[in-house]
Formats: C-alpha cells, sequence, structure tokens
C-alpha cells in the first residue's frame, strides 16, 4: 500500500536519505541504514522511529520552513546556523554577517530549536521497525509516495 511522505531530506544517488511518511497508518521518522542499506532485491532499506504528535508537528513545520526558503537568497543553510547557534545569539548572528533582520531569522532560529526537539525525541525514542521502501513521485517529498515492506520489527529488550 502506498503511504504518504510528508518531507524527504537528503537525495544522493537517487536515494532518499531520511525523511518523514506514515507507515501503517503512522507517522515515522524515517532515516537510510547507511551499512548494508540495499536489501537483496536493490531495494533500500531504512530504520523507522514512530513519532508522537509534537515532534510530528515540529518536523512537518521545518519542513515548511525548508520549502520557504527554497526560495530565499539571504538566509543561511539551517546546518551552518545550528553551527553558529551555538556559541552566539541571533543578533549576533545577523551583525556578524551583516544581514538584515527579517522574519527569516525568526523562522531559522524556531527552525533550530525545533530540530533541538526532534533530535531529543529521536534520541530517547530508538526505531522500531527495519522496512525496505520503494518510493514514487517526486523525490523531493513535495509529490511522494512510499511502499514499505517491513524487514523487522524491533523490539524494547533489544536496545
Amino acid at each position: 500500500m502506498k503511504e504518504k511522505v510528508y518531507c524527504a531530506h537528503g537525495n544522493f544517488d537517487s536515494i532518499i536519505l531520511s525523511g518523514t511518511a506514515d507507515c501503517e497508518g503512522h507517522p515515522c521518522y524515517f532515516s537510510f541504514l547507511p551499512d548494508g542499506g540495499v536489501a537483496k532485491d536493490g531495494t533500500q532499506i531504512y530504520l523507522l522511529t514512530l513519532l508522537d504528535e509534537k515532534p510530528f508537528a515540529l518536523e512537518i513545520e521545518n519542513w515548511n520552513y525548508w520549502l520557504d526558503w527554497l526560495t530565499q537568497d539571504e538566509i543561511l543553510h539551517p546546518g551552518t546556523y545550528a553551527e553558529l547557534r551555538q556559541t552566539s545569539t541571533v543578533e549576533d548572528i545577523i551583525a556578524e554577517n551583516k544581514l538584515r533582520h527579517t522574519e527569516n531569522w525568526t523562522c531559522l532560529d524556531n527552525y533550530y530549536q525545533n530540530q533541538l526537539t526532534i533530535d531529543l525525541h529521536l534520541k530517547n525514542n530508538p526505531p522500531k521497525i527495519q522496512a525496505t521502501a520503494i518510493f514514487h513521485g517526486d523525490r523531493d517529498g513535495t509529490d511522494t509516495q512510499v511502499e514499505w515492506t517491513i524487514i523487522n520489527r524491533i523490539s524494547e529488550n533489544r536496545r
């Protein structure tokens, strides 16, 4: 059964590296399994972590920020911003880069704070499912669907 992909992060050699999609009707964060990440039939293998309502909503909010920023000229990449933000305030980053303060900077800091919350959820909630994926539609996550084939359900006592 094809399920909705809400967002796709990174695409390398036509492989979606991570993102958020439904699996069995529940929102999950998925990430490509880099070591041994291809099944015998050539499909990619992913680890899936169930998302509660809050991290799922934050993931969607961050995705919408990202789509908006694709059209912006004067915005730092969120990864660059996260590095700078560890030691600087928003105002310091704007001043040091001689950039205008716009609503985008507030959004960028919201993105950063959201990502910290998402990362904490993923750290505290290890993957529960290992599955292969066949993606359909655009690989950028804007009009994408996925068919999961579950390989393994990871039990709590195997952590």
